[in-house]
């Protein structure tokens, strides 16, 4: 009977792994194969029984003692696998060792996680096996690692009806409903970190901060976001997040709307007349922001009455001459800022890669000495730029020591208003005329008001310390077509967010299309595929080979 007990340890064997099999992917045992399970398990045993002798010899044998002590070692290696397994899951910590960080939480995304100060419930209604779930499930994994608000809940719409009415889900391809107190946001496309993230600093903001963006003097159009001078594409990232955009005509509407907390001026082609110069300087000085981008020869009066927050802004084009800066065949008007060309700031402090501008004109610190402004020149060239004052009659730019500033050349700066008193509002004589144009405060001479009648006043606001203006010489960064090279994106966002006070939204954004690329030539290629396709396999099989003649020699 020995001689087939083989066959009733196979019979068993099948059995068992018959109901291994179904135990493992039924949610409730059925009594018959609980029943086969138990016949298996009985075979088995017997089988053993019956050729126990063999057996006895066998464990007695030199390879018995080897495959023992190979099988300990095994179930030593499963211990530590499992043990391994359980400390990762309880600590759990994901190492991104791309060079751009492409598999990693973009540093904003970690600081706003951190920031939250109420609880958020993420339900994610997907139904099973579908891609983007996955992808999401990892993508919210590493949220918890950075912050314990945010609970998630994965929910199959066809099998929980239920929960799919309450929060009104009408699709099985994915909703992602993101719930504090009372408030919720709805995803029903994009799963992506930046589009969670937005959803979140919506959800989580008491207000919205409204962006205005001046028009009538022909500046750049924030609703374009399909041609390369437009910004729109900008203004859809701000609109992501809890901003709200508009556009306002000071001259038409006669004052700043009080709901502006940054007035955004995009390289205007027509300058602004007086009264509208004194409506922005009476914005800033009841304590909001003001960001003005303008590119070289635009605009004069207005970049002259950027003196009066203590910035100057230069009658010149910026040029450089590093090799290591250059871009675009070596063309001299595209400026590039990365590593020392930032001060320190909480706008540039997150920067960690390069900024793209072109055709740039100088912005600094007017007055060292003067009181009650906060002026600090934030980024600027390497110091093998200069500004070109005569940069319409040059044929061949080089730099002048004599007239031109040498680098490193400021091209973006801010001022932080102290003592609103110092901005000098109405300080303008709004007249029309060969006497129009700007004068200061005492120095106002009968001649010049004889000269043409007032037509317009000091608009009327509250002094408040706190204004902020940030001047930027160049406008080419944040359009439709340099937006998203480089760090220019996050330049513009960051120095937004730190206009209305948002210091924990400064930071690079997420950029998930993002990734390390290597280009080989053919013969690299080629190179590559034949030690991966023939000489690496090839030694694995003459190794097998020459191991097998080894043993059979001995």
């Amino acid at each position: 009977m020995k001689h087939y007990s083989w066959i009733l340890g196979a019979i068993g064997l099948l059995a068992m792994c018959a109901f291994g099999a179904h135990a493992a992917m039924s949610d409730i045992w059925l009594v018959e194969w609980e029943v086969t399970g138990g016949v298996g398990a009985v075979l088995v045993l017997l089988a053993l029984w019956l050729d126990r002798q063999s057996l006895s010899r066998y464990l007695m044998s030199r390879g018995a003692q080897y495959s023992a002590m190979a099988g300990a070692l095994v179930a030593v290696a499963i211990g530590v696998g499992v043990a391994l397994n359980v400390l990762a899951q309880r600590y759990d910590h994901r190492f991104d060792v791309t060079a751009s960080q492409r598999h990693a939480l973009a540093g904003q995304t970690v600081s706003i996680l951190q920031g939250l100060d109420q609880d958020i419930e993420l339900h994610a209604f997907f139904a099973p096996g579908l891609m983007e779930r996955d992808t999401l499930e990892t993508l919210l994994d590493g949220f918890s690692e950075h912050t314990d608000r945010v609970s998630v809940s994965f929910h199959d719409p066809i099998t929980e009806p239920l929960v799919a009415r309450e929060f009104d889900i009408t699709t099985e391809y994915g909703t992602l409903v993101l719930q504090a107190g009372e408030d919720t946001q709805r995803l029903e496309s994009r799963f992506d970190e930046e589009s969670i993230i937005n959803a979140m600093v919506q959800l989580t903001a008491g207000t919205e901060h409204q962006i205005c963006f001046t028009e009538g003097h022909e500046e750049v159009d924030p609703d374009d976001d399909t041609s390369a001078v437009g910004v729109g594409a900008a203004v859809m990232k701000l609109e992501g997040k809890n901003y709200t955009v508009r556009k306002v005509f000071p001259a038409r509407e006669g004052a700043i709307p009080e709901a502006c907390e940054v007035v955004v001026i995009g390289d205007p082609q027509l300058d602004f007349m007086p009264a509208e110069r004194e409506m922005l300087a009476a914005h800033v000085a009841s304590g909001r922001a003001l960001l003005v981008m303008l590119e070289p020869t635009r605009t004069p009066d207005l970049a002259t009455d950027l003196s009066r927050y203590n910035l100057a802004m230069g009658d010149d084009l910026v040029l450089e001459q590093n090799p290591n800066y250059q871009l675009m065949g070596g063309d001299l008007s595209y400026i590039v800022l990365a590593g020392e060309s930032f001060d320190f700031h909480p706008i540039t402090n997150p920067i960690r890669g390069a900024v793209l501008m072109r055709v740039v004109r100088s912005v600094g610190r007017l007055d060292p000495d003067m009181t009650g402004i906060q002026v600090q020149e934030l980024a600027k060239t390497s110091a093998f730029a200069w500004a070109e004052s005569d940069y319409m009659a040059a044929t061949a730019p080089a730099p002048d020591p004599g007239t031109d500033r040498l680098g490193p050349v400021p091209v973006m700066a801010v001022a932080e208003i102290v003592d609103p008193s110092v901005i000098g509002v109405g300080s303008t004589t709004v007249v029309v005329g060969e006497a129009a144009g700007r004068v200061q405060p005492g120095a106002e001479t009968d001649e010049a008001v004889e000269a043409a009648p007032e037509v317009g006043g000091i608009p009327e606001f509250t002094p408040k310390p706190g204004g902020r203006v940030v001047v930027i010489g160049d406008v080419d960064f944040a359009t439709n077509e340099l937006l998203d090279q480089f760090n220019n994106r996050d330049l513009l966002l960051n120095t937004l967010a730190w206009l209305v006070g948002e210091d924990d939204h400064i930071s690079i954004s997420s950029d998930s299309g993002t990734g390390g690329r290597f280009n080989m030539t053919e013969a690299q290629f080629l190179i590559v595929m034949l030690l991966s396709m023939l000489v690496a396999p090839g030694m694995a099989v003459m190794g097998a080979v020459g191991a097998w003649r080894d043993r059979r020699r001995r």
